[in-house]
């Protein structure tokens, strides 16, 4: 009580934030900055079907296995709601979608998941100040879907767009020996000048 409480978040984790601010409206936080949010989950994964998504699918997917082995094995009841040969034989991130995150969280299938976890629809509710920071080439998350958040964003939230940095890696410095992370200077500086 009495705290004043900043939240920052990456890549889907940042999805999943803005989805929580809009949905919370100016209860969930006194400020916020998200990096590398996929605004909508759907056009996400289309988009990285192409590019680095088919390798960035097959690393996720040995890891994902591996847990979900380790779940299995701890709560043999999930054994009963994914089916770990469709989950090995996934292509894309939309399959895992369909595969592992719709069927272990409840949700019908991946259009389901993506309907009612995407932060796409709820930007416009969100009553704090908030940083979103997008790169334009990010392989996770299309400009087009970029440029569609800051048009149906509220006002408290303020697009930080840059020509690049991929997927949440914004660093700046003249040389690599003294390069150090955007991302998370501006977060910082943000953060400090809301919850003062």
């Amino acid at each position: 009580p009495g705290q004043r409480v900043g939240v920052r978040a990456v890549s889907w984790g940042a999805n999943t934030r803005l989805r929580w601010l809009g949905e919370r409206g100016d209860a969930a936080a006194d400020a916020a900055v998200s990096i590398g949010a996929p605004y909508d989950l759907a056009h996400s994964g289309e988009f990285m079907k192409k590019g680095m998504g088919p390798k960035s699918v097959s690393l996720l997917l040995k890891t994902i296995v591996i847990k979900l082995e380790a779940l299995i094995a701890r709560f043999p009841e999930v054994a009963g709601r994914v089916d770990l040969a469709r989950v090995r034989a996934s292509k894309s991130f939309n399959d895992i979608d369909e595969t592992v995150w719709a069927p272990l969280h409840g949700f019908t299938g991946a259009a389901d998941f993506h309907a009612k976890c995407s932060s796409m629809p709820v930007l416009g509710r969100i009553a704090v100040p908030t940083l979103a920071i997008s790169a334009e080439n990010d392989p996770l998350n299309p400009a087009s879907d970029i440029t569609q958040a800051q048009s149906v964003a509220s006002p408290f939230v303020r697009f930080e767009v840059l020509r690049g940095g991929g997927h949440a890696a914004q660093f700046a410095g003249k040389t690599p020996w003294t390069s150090y992370s955007w991302n998370e200077e501006a977060a910082g500086a943000w953060l400090d000048a809301h919850l003062r």
